[in-house]
């Protein structure tokens, strides 16, 4: 896979198999595109954090809690 502005078709083969060129594709939990950008990957880390942060609404929310307790579970 090349990266750059303007998509390449490049033909690879291994032994008798030619390899498929995909535009994008998940690499140890990070997706890579071919024209270099990751904002594919930047919206789907702020979708996880915000469903992180959703669920401790009741903890922020909750007054029998100590502010320090809160605090915390941010560090």
């Amino acid at each position: 896979m090349t990266i750059g502005k303007l998509h390449e078709s490049i033909n690879i083969t291994l032994d008798i198999d030619k390899l498929e060129q995909v535009e994008n594709f998940t690499y140890l939990g990070s997706v890579i595109k071919e024209n270099g950008k990751c904002d594919t990957e930047i919206k789907k880390r702020i979708g996880l954090a915000s469903a992180v942060v959703g669920k401790l609404q009741k903890i922020w929310k909750a007054r029998n809690i100590k502010l320090l307790t809160k605090v915390m579970l941010c560090v």
